[in-house]
């Protein structure tokens, strides 16, 4: 680094360490530098942070998932650089750089650069989002993913009651000075910023993700097409309804419209996808928008402009984009598969009003209609959205009484059973268990029955104790097993009898056998795909009680360690919530140097405590 170069550092330094004790996020602090030194955002946000090249290199490569350590300083300063001169940053580098520098890898970008990559790369940068790690992030809609765990209290500098303007020493950084004069070039001017600065907390933890905190449980703001909220169809325009109304704000359209001019300079193109992201809930709609070819994204469009006759192909194509969200819904969870969902709900709701259908191609849509409903409700239902999902599942079961089919009855009042246990309903779970094993028999399938058998062994482990839940998990794993390749139920594409044993560990648990849920609990976690997020963090905080039962309190709060590293990835309150009360267990053991580890753990990951 040039003797210019370091200047313009620690002068960027002292400025930054200065608007911190402001309660300046460091967002808002590269802008402000950003009047006065024309560079890359890239090199804003390091010079935000205060950091040289080296203290940048070595906290990426000490982050670096692949273990390369293969960051240089030369390297760092090409991607600083780009585009004027240098090379563009790989997607993958800048997700690990927004995370130290606290911020979104998209505002590591201009808009013009970020046009540049590729539909996935494009997806990897929208999904890394960090801000939740800087102190001073406050967004207004967001809570705190695991409030309320015992013995976690706010770091230094984190004071949530803290008026701006207070000053404050978050994570290690020096306590501010006054501003010095920046027109100078004596360097004895810097001095209070010449100090080093403390080693960067951010290699301890696994990846986070803002959604370290996801929505409250409280019911989400009405969607397209749901009571209470917007109408699912535009007043005028192509996607005109009888509703009327308009399905975004201003400022929702105006951000929508800024990301597609950034990334698809085809006019035609770039109106296109910017309608059915309209269409399919805004710009939450944008990764599924972009993996669909150009000839599906017509037919859509077509179809939803009315255009054109509901044909088989259309359908095929609505049933592919649920398939995927299906599989979204996994990987990121409900947060941003929701107001897709129900804008596709809202759309296929419209096609059975006013589309002219043969009864063929009404059963089928119809039959799309209850597995949107399906999505939406388990979806509502992650997000600890009781009343929502609710009335989403009670949609659906309408739907399927229409249908005639005993499946999907069936299948929905297990859902329902499965929520009343989540919410420790005993005598409701057992209600819809009963309903559903009904169903099931009428319809004469083995995986809806096998998953059936897998509610009511749950309902009755947990309301009666009773160890025929045991012989039910059985039962549920041959039928499971008979029906391979059997059975053209798409909802239960995930049933497979490895699936079926994951339940197990909680009904050994609720039947007060601790030991065999841990053996079956280590099992299934061995035999477990990548694939299977949201699953492996239940199965893993389920793990968690059965040791915490046997007294066994550092493995406990190792596994509880473990699963907060998914709780931050994904945007599930449901697996966030019971984390809490995975932790809330160890309370008697609040003192235990495990627990205290666990409870530093949870300090690194900016996991805050508030009164309950």
């Amino acid at each position: 680094m040039t003797g210019e170069g370091y200047r313009t550092l620690l002068d960027c330094r002292r400025r930054s360490t200065a608007l911190r004790a402001r309660a300046f996020t460091y967002d808002q602090i590269a802008d402000v530098l950003a009047l006065d030194h024309p560079v890359s955002p890239l090199r804003l946000y390091r010079y935000a942070h205060g950091r040289t090249a080296a203290d940048v290199v070595a906290a990426h490569n000490d982050l670096d998932p692949a273990g390369t350590a293969g960051l240089r300083e030369a390297r760092l300063y090409d991607y600083e650089s780009w585009p004027a001169t240098g090379r563009r940053p790989p997607a993958r580098t800048l997700a690990i750089l927004a995370r130290l520098y606290q911020t979104t890898a998209r505002h590591l970008l201009t808009e013009q650069a970020y046009a540049t990559y590729r539909p996935r790369d494009r997806d990897l940068l929208d999904r890394a989002d960090h801000r939740h790690l800087d102190t001073h992030h406050r967004p207004s809609h967001e809570a705190p993913a695991l409030s309320g765990l015992p013995g976690v209290t706010p770091l230094p500098g984190m004071d949530r009651a803290a008026p701006p303007g207070l000053p404050q020493t978050p994570w290690g950084l020096v306590h501010p000075a006054p501003l010095q004069p920046t027109t100078t070039s004596d360097m004895t001017h810097l001095s209070p910023c010449n100090e080093a600065l403390a080693p960067w907390p951010l290699a301890s933890g696994p990846g986070e993700r803002a959604s370290m905190n996801p929505q409250p449980p409280t019911a989400p703001d009405p969607f397209p097409g749901s009571p209470g909220g917007p109408p699912a169809r535009f007043a005028s325009g192509p996607f005109a309804g009888a509703s009327g109304g308009s399905l975004a704000g201003a400022a929702d359209c105006t951000g929508l419209l800024r990301a597609l001019t950034a990334e698809e300079a085809d006019i035609k193109r770039r109106d296109l996808l910017f309608e059915l992201a309209l269409l399919l809930g805004g710009a939450p709609a944008l990764p599924l928008l972009r993996h669909l070819p150009e000839g599906d994204r017509d037919r859509l469009a077509t179809l939803a402009r009315r255009h054109a006759a509901v044909d088989d192909n259309a359908l095929e194509l609505l049933e592919r984009l649920t398939a995927r969200l299906w599989g979204l819904d996994e990987e990121l969870g409900p947060a941003k598969v929701l107001p897709v969902a129900e804008a596709k709900r809202a759309l296929v709701d419209d096609l059975l009003r006013h589309a002219t259908l043969t009864p063929a191609l009404r059963t089928r849509l119809l039959r799309l209609y209850w597995s949107l409903s399906h999505l939406t409700g388990w979806s509502r239902f992650d997000l600890l959205d009781y009343d929502g999902a609710t009335r989403r599942y009670t949609e659906g079961l309408a739907a399927a009484h229409e249908l005639r089919n005993p499946a999907l009855l069936a299948h929905l009042h297990g859902l329902l059973a499965h929520m009343a246990i989540y919410q420790k309903k005993p005598t409701v779970a057992l209600d819809h268990a009963f309903a559903a094993e009904g169903w099931a028999k009428e319809s004469g399938d083995h995986l809806q029955q096998s998953a059936t058998a897998i509610q009511v062994a749950r309902a009755i482990a947990i309301a009666k104790r009773d160890p025929r839940a045991l012989r039910l998990l059985d039962r549920a794993t041959d039928l499971a097993d008979k029906s391979q390749g059997g059975s053209d139920l798409r909802h239960l594409f995930w049933l497979t009898p490895e699936r079926v044993a994951s339940y197990r560990t909680f009904c050994l648990i609720e039947l007060k056998r601790p030991d065999l849920a841990i053996s079956e609990a280590q099992r299934r976690l061995a035999a477990m795909g990548p694939d299977s997020v949201r699953e492996r963090g239940i199965l893993q905080l389920e793990y968690a009680l059965a040791l915490i039962n046997q007294r066994e309190i550092p493995e406990a709060a190792a596994m509880i360690g473990e699963a907060t590293g998914i709780v931050t990835g994904h945007s599930s309150t449901r697996l966030a919530h019971s984390a809490r009360q995975a932790r809330n267990h160890l309370q008697p053991w609040q003192d235990n140097r495990h627990v205290r580890d666990l409870d530093e753990k949870l300090h690194i990951l900016i996991i805050f405590s508030q009164q309950s």
